[in-house]
């Protein structure tokens, strides 16, 4: 009974190793993510004037908004 035991323990101990591996993985991503998007935006806004600083930042937004609309459809 002990060995079933210890060999459950040891799965769950896996599974949380994985669990905060993965969160921790998504987690970089993300932050990744929001500096590529800040990055584009700015490249976008140099292409325009500096009165409409904002465009970089409403275009990158319509596209991740698209994306998320198509990604939630399927």
């Amino acid at each position: 009974m002990a060995k079933v035991g210890g060999n459950i323990s040891a799965k769950v101990q896996n599974w949380f190793k994985d669990i905060k591996r993965r969160t921790l993985g998504a987690l970089l991503l993300l932050i990744g993510l929001i500096f590529v998007l800040v990055c584009l935006s700015l490249y976008i806004n140099t292409f325009f004037s500096e009165e409409a600083s904002w465009i970089g930042y409403g275009v990158v937004g319509i596209l991740i908004l698209g994306t998320g609309y198509v990604l939630s459809k399927k």
